[in-house]
């Protein structure tokens, strides 16, 4: 780890990892709330348990993670999860239509870019600017 955005990144790893945390369970009850669920129901013990395991190191979190260090979903799948079930990479190519028509890249800019990283198979871009 001799690269000083690295170094920085993971001591700042506990931070980030709240964070991110923090943004996703907004994310879901944004989205939640627009697809006129309740959001109670994202804040309650099934997505606050999920919202857990996937972040703590699930499947889905560590496809996040390969993702993140910059592998495309293929390259994550073949490599480092070829016989691993990713359910996330599902509900993803299932629901990218409907998300990027009904949201932009400001409201949602995380699920959005990791939804359209998987869906099209690409390093995952995101704009910085939109998390402020």
């Amino acid at each position: 780890m001799d690269h000083p955005q690295l170094k920085c990144l993971h001591e700042k790893f506990p931070y980030l990892l709240k964070v991110s945390q923090v943004y996703l369970l907004k994310a879901h009850t944004d989205y939640c709330e627009y697809l006129n669920g309740k959001k109670e129901t994202v804040k309650g013990l099934a997505g606050l348990g999920d919202l857990y395991v996937s972040s703590g190191g699930g499947r889905n979190a560590k496809m996040g993670s390969y993702i993140g260090e910059g592998l495309t979903f293929s390259e994550a799948k073949k490599t480092k999860m070829e016989k691993v079930t990713v359910e996330g990479a599902d509900l993803a190519k299932e629901i990218a239509k409907k998300v990027n028509e009904d949201f932009d890249q400001k409201k949602l800019p995380l699920m959005l870019g990791m939804i359209n990283a998987i869906v099209n198979d690409k390093k995952l871009e995101l704009n910085w600017e939109a998390f402020r």
